[in-house]
């Protein structure tokens, strides 16, 4: 199991708590283990946990109908040194719209909503902190928003890979395809024309 010492050294790159605080604030956080394919938040549920992936990959997901057969589709990747997350359901406490689980064995550590409240009275800056990573993933929500509706998918894909390198590098082709809006094949057949023609952006 990875110790918590990944935690607390994420939690140190904020340079706004003092050592006692960042012990302090790890120590809301519990350890756990999800294996490949378990369900973490399950879609309707009412998200009461977020997660900060230490090891592993997650995903978010949830159903569409695709000529009357619902399908996953892929709404997010969570890499390690990240936070996992039905925000919504988390933070208003209403059925989550999304699914999230493990594609791989992953060590989480979460902290339980009332704790989090609790933090936030007890650890001043923990409030910061968390609004920090809300902005942080607001962000990316635009930037995800921009590319998702470039219509040329050899331009989707290579904004996507500029914008998040390591999530192009560590996600699966099947799952990455699903959240470009593509099938896997056509997944292949971009990255085949950018090997024999070039990038079509900078």
């Amino acid at each position: 199991m990875t110790t918590i010492a990944s935690l607390e050294a994420y939690l140190k790159t904020f340079n706004l708590l003092n050592p006692a605080e960042t012990k302090q604030l790890a120590g809301y956080f519990k350890p756990a283990v999800f294996q490949k394919n378990q369900i973490i938040i399950a879609e309707g549920e009412i998200n009461s946990k977020f997660y900060f992936l230490a090891s592993g990959l997650l995903r978010e997901y949830s159903w569409v109908d695709q000529l009357d057969m619902p399908e996953p589709i892929s709404r997010w990747f969570t890499l390690p040194g990240k936070f996992g997350i039905s925000a919504e359901s988390f933070f208003h406490q209403r059925p989550s719209e999304i699914t999230l689980d493990a594609l791989k064995k992953s060590e989480v550590f979460y902290m339980e909503k009332e704790d989090l409240e609790r933090a936030y009275i007890e650890i001043p800056h923990s409030n910061t902190i968390c609004r920090i990573i809300l902005q942080e993933t607001l962000v990316q929500h635009e930037r995800i928003t921009s590319f998702l509706h470039i219509r040329n998918t050899q331009i989707r894909y290579e904004a996507f890979r500029k914008s998040f390198k390591d999530m192009d590098e560590q996600v699966p082709d099947k799952y990455k395809a699903s959240f470009l809006n593509m099938s896997p094949s056509e997944l292949s057949r971009v990255r085949r024309k950018i090997m024999e023609n070039g990038s079509l952006i900078d």
